[in-house]
């Protein structure tokens, strides 16, 4: 060993010295790490060769480390045989830990929201909402840092990539912020800080990372700890078996809104305090900007109080009932919740207290209202007569019976195995506590008792804590011992072979039995006497005499042959095992946290047209064991009947009320703009409106055929369209609108079909890219250079055509081609109306690419030759189109993401070559308190980020400090909130000086009277405020949470 360090330690340090100094060279990271890999190998074997990288192994010898880890000798014949296959195992398991054992499609979202990004800034739209902003909020103390914070939150959700987001503010709003008289530590803070929103903002780049990484490091890390507590993972875990991409999306959104809203009021807050350092923008004399800004002063005032009314007329809609999900009453009730209970009532048998008749009626019943089918008026009248006094309440009366013993017998189980291990353990004073809560538990007679009976109960990191100490304290080994030298001795001490003996040996046996049987029973009765069953006890201690008082071999012999060994033995010392081993202590630690939990959020809700939740139904099935009687079926059947009977769906379905509003606002606030002429179409719009809500109401339910539906708004959509037609036109007049709302509808409809639990990342990713695609063309079309085959004006109107197809074909899809009960002549016309909308669609995407491959790339659009053929020859005769400047840029970042990836799993394959990775687990496992060692992490993690890009740590540290910190149990430490905690730590390492990226970016694009000292002075302020959100999020992981409980999953 060298420095008194073994071959792991030393191996460690070679391979990170490695790798910082691949990455400090300047060399590109992509290639740099699988280099580090290479290189750090090459010289681990090579000093293992010369053994001056040892380890001791189990036998205490001291070997090359390689040797004792990988089990290969480079000077053994079959040495190189055996490392070309470890070399192809290493080479698949790369492919497999980079991309999963199955094809992983969330890595496909990468370069889609990079292609979106990209194509949002080279298109100068990124450009056109600063300047605009800027404008707006340009003329209030402060409102230029206002802007660029609001802009760098818009960006952040288009783009997701803090370099581009950077450098595009620095380059655009840094000279008008110092124009206007800023101070330049307050522009430069403001930039940097609001450009690393994307990192935190969904769809970041960071975050579908992270979900590709985390969940794979999630899901085993649960499935070991489900196997080291010998629980079942869907018992151990419940609902949260997994984490993916889209619930870290819903995770990330109010903590990235918040801490927007934190930097918007620093800049706004320094305005008020000293206006010196952020003056209004000056008096415009521009005739345009005074147009507009009275434009919107009057449509401000104007319209607030409309749309106050609106949302408060919404949501109050919502809470009534009036607007809500419309689903078919079985679904929206959840009776699938029940399928496990219909299953078996579809396979069960009536015994002999009920008739067969009547038992096939009452299945029959239920099964029909199951699916909402109608019941023929015979079988309803053949189930009232069987009824008899059975109603809906009694199936409430047995789920409340049944939960509460099932509750009280969970706690009582668990509160007992944990207090009894916690008293042999560390004393009764530590068990005090959980002993009285037992007591207090056994004589409760209502879950609400239970409730109050643990309402004090330590939970999470004190339970933890508590069984870690006992475990340190607690030396089991003596136990173990004890039980094994009893069965040796018993084992030999049974055996007659003594027939051959003289007197004098005879005696001597004697003896030596004797006293070994007796020492080893007293023992083994010492340490588990407190453990065993009385009865069992009673007659251990008898045999144990009848030892004592032998008179002979013979009769010894026959005496230890009646003492409990093996299986006998075993099965006797269980209990006790169950209480003191390591694995024992922590399952019931486990049982008892569970039972605690249960108690304590109090009774399930159930009850009559309530969603069915699946505890109350899983309850429900546990508490009809028997379903031969046909009770089960009875009350079952009348509550079925009763829900279906007592459920109102919503009247308005809560996508048409959503639509329906945001028309509303469009129309109203369109208003003060019109001429006296234009307003009648904007009232007839609003009459469509209304229109459209009546038909609602009165004559479109959920279980409305599609084409039915149809048939009712189509005259309410004539007239709310005619109006939305020209109150666009009024609306596109100011340019805050016509700059802001159509990137923040891409932005809603990637985030809404993900929040809307519609579609997972990808696709929503591919819906981003494409409708970024065509938002880049439009405003292309908008200038008055001729771009493509067509004219400007007739192309951008068939950019719209193209926009609204791929609107109407989702909308069949989801209204119509979902609707399994669609058939015949009707999905034939849905089927083909979709596919002309697709063909539409996709000649609309390619277009939109002959307008991006004719644009110039550096944003001067030079007249080019009108129609298809010379469009694509000048541009394959060019080298600076738009197009294949965003493709590259693309490529470039994705390629580097990959490359990144495999790269990082060299790595990981070249720590796990000598131990290392078990090295650090078993460090990071040192630590008792979970929090704590989420702690030291992320302090790694924030110092890390001053030297790593945000790529390399999750592709680098996260696999090896992940599967400790994910296998924290998730109602201590949610995954999500781990994973947020990480990327606003990450965000925050970018920012820190003095080497801080995003600094850097700055730094680059900054003019020369910008000093770094500036930057630095800037920045600073938003460190506090980001150490300050961190700290939120530590002490409140509601926030983090809220969004993915609410919403649906993906």
């Amino acid at each position: 060993m060298l420095f008194g360090l073994d071959g792991v330690e030393l191996s460690l340090i070679i391979v990170f010295s490695t790798l910082f100094l691949s990455i400090l060279s300047g060399y590109p990271v992509a290639f740099g790490l699988s280099g580090a890999a290479v290189v750090s190998f090459a010289i681990i074997a090579l000093l293992n060769e010369w053994g001056l990288l040892l380890v001791e192994n189990e036998q205490g010898q001291f070997v090359p480390v390689l040797n004792n880890h990988i089990g290969l000798a480079i000077d053994d014949v079959n040495a190189w045989i055996e490392g070309t296959r470890t070399l192809a195992q290493w080479g698949s398991n790369t492919y497999i830990r980079a991309f999963g054992e199955n094809q992983n499609d969330t890595l496909l979202a990468v370069p889609l929201f990079v292609l979106m990004g990209i194509a949002l800034e080279r298109s100068k739209i990124a450009e056109e909402l600063l300047t605009s902003m800027g404008k707006l909020f340009g003329g209030a103390p402060g409102g230029l840092a206002v802007s660029v914070v609001a802009v760098g939150a818009l960006l952040a959700a288009s783009t997701g990539i803090v370099g581009a987001t950077v450098v595009t503010m620095g380059l655009i709003s840094l000279p008008t912020m110092l124009k206007a008289g800023y101070s330049k530590p307050l522009a430069t803070g403001v930039i940097a800080t609001s450009g690393t929103l994307g990192q935190v903002i969904p769809p970041s780049i960071v975050l579908v990372l992270l979900g590709a990484m985390v969940g794979d490091i999630y899901s085993k890390a649960q499935k070991a700890r489900s196997e080291a507590l010998n629980i079942p993972l869907p018992e151990l875990l419940g609902s949260d078996i997994a984490i993916s991409t889209g619930t870290l999306f819903k995770a990330a959104f109010i903590p990235g809104i918040v801490l927007a809203l934190l930097y918007a009021a620093y800049a706004f807050g320094i305005a008020l305090y000293n206006p010196k350092l952020a003056p209004p923008i000056g008096k415009d004399n521009n005739n345009e900007n005074k147009k507009n800004k009275s434009s919107l002063k009057k449509l401000f005032n104007y319209v607030t109080l409309s749309i106050l009314s609106l949302f408060i007329i919404f949501f109050l809609s919502t809470s009534l009932n009036i607007i809500g999900t419309q689903q078919k009453p079985e679904d929206a009730l959840k009776f699938s919740s029940f399928q496990a209970l219909f299953e078996r009532i579809q396979d069960a048998k009536p015994n002999k207290s009920i008739n067969q008749d009547d038992f096939e009626t009452l299945r029959e019943f239920v099964l029909l209202k199951s699916r909402n089918k109608d019941v023929p008026s015979r079988l309803r009248e053949d189930w009232e007569v069987i009824l008899n006094e059975t109603n809906s309440d009694d199936i409430i009366k047995t789920l409340r019976t049944n939960e509460f013993e099932t509750r009280k017998n969970d706690l009582l189980v668990g509160l007992s195995r944990f207090s009894n291990a916690i008293n042999a353990m560390l004393g009764e004073e530590r068990a005090s506590e959980f002993l009285s809560m037992l007591s207090v538990a056994e004589n409760a007679n209502s879950v609400s008792e239970l409730a109050e009976a643990v309402s004090d109960a330590p939970t999470g990191t004190e339970i933890q804590k508590l069984a870690r100490t006992a475990l340190e304290t607690f030396d089991f080994s003596p136990f173990l011992i004890a039980e094994n030298n009893y069965n040796e001795v018993l084992s030999k001490s049974r055996r007659k072979n003594f027939k051959s003996f003289d007197d004098d040996q005879k005696f001597q046996e004697f003896e030596i039995r004797k006293k070994d049987v007796i020492r080893v029973s007293e023992e083994l009765t010492s340490l588990y006497a407190d453990f065993l069953p009385n009865d069992f006890i009673t007659s251990f201690n008898e045999n144990l005499l009848n030892i004592k008082n032998s008179i002979d071999l013979k009769d010894l012999v026959k005496n230890i042959r009646k003492m409990p060994t093996g299986s006998k033995l075993k099965r006797a010392l269980e209990p006790a095992k169950q209480i003191l081993d390591k694995d024992a202590l922590m399952a019931s630690s486990f049982s008892y946290e569970r039972a605690v939990r249960a108690v304590s959020n109090g009774e399930v809700n159930f009850d009559i047209s309530l969603p069915v939740e699946d505890e109350a139904a899983n309850l429900i099935r546990l508490a009809y064991k028997d379903l031969g009687d046909g009770i089960a079926l009875k009350e079952l059947g009348s509550y079925l009947n009763s829900s279906l009977d007592n459920y109102k769906t919503p009247l308005i379905s809560t996508s048409l009320a959503v639509f329906c509003l945001i028309c509303s606002l469009a129309l109203i606030g369109s208003l003060p703009l019109a001429d006296i002429r234009s307003k009648i179409s904007i009232y007839i719009g609003i009459f469509g409106v209304l229109f459209t809500l009546f038909m609602a109401i009165f004559y479109v339910g959920a279980e409305t055929p599609p084409w039915t539906r149809v048939f009712y708004y189509f005259f309410p959509f004539i007239f709310l369209f005619y109006g939305l037609k020209q109150s666009i036109h009024f609306l596109l007049k100011i340019e805050v609108i016509r700059v802001v709302v159509p990137p923040v509808v891409l932005i809603i409809a990637v985030l809404g079909s993900i929040f809307g639990g519609v579609t997972n990342p990808t696709p929503a990713a591919a819906l981003g890219a494409g409708g970024a695609l065509l938002l880049a063309a439009i405003k292309l079309l908008s200038t008055e250079t001729q771009l493509g085959p067509l004219n400007n004006k007739s192309g951008r109107q068939f950019l719209l055509l193209t926009t609204l197809s791929i609107i109407l074909m989702l909308t069949i899809k989801w209204n119509f081609l979902d609707d399994d009960e669609l058939i015949g002549f009707g999905r034939t016309v849905a089927t083909n109306i979709a596919v002309i909308t697709y063909i539409i669609s996709m000649l609309g995407i390619f277009y939109a690419l002959i307008i991006l491959l004719t644009a110039r790339s550096e944003g001067v659009l030079e007249k080019t030759p009108d129609g298809l053929y010379s469009s694509v020859k000048s541009w394959l005769l060019s080298k600076d189109r738009l197009l294949p400047s965003i493709l590259q840029e693309t490529a470039k970042v994705s390629v580097m993401v990959f490359a990144i990836l495999i790269g990082s799993q060299l790595l990981a394959l070249t720590l796990r070559s000598f131990g290392g990775e078990e090295y650090i687990e078993h460090f990071l496992r040192s630590f008792e308190d979970p929090r704590v060692l989420l702690l030291v992490v992320m302090v790694v993690l924030f110092f890390l980020g001053f030297v790593l890009d945000f790529i390399e740590i999750i592709f680098i540290v996260i696999p090896i400090v992940g599967p400790v910190v994910y296998a924290a149990d998730p109602a201590i430490m949610p995954p999500e909130w781990i994973t947020i905690l990480i990327a606003v730590n990450l965000q925050t390492s970018f920012i820190t000086p003095p080497f801080g990226f995003a600094l850097f970016y700055l730094r680059g694009v900054a003019p020369k009277n910008i000093s770094t000292l500036d930057i630095y002075k800037g920045i600073f302020p938003f460190v506090i405020i980001q150490i300050i959100g961190l700290t939120i999020l530590w002490f409140f992981p509601q926030i983090v949470t809220f969004l993915p409980d609410l919403l649906p999953d993906n």
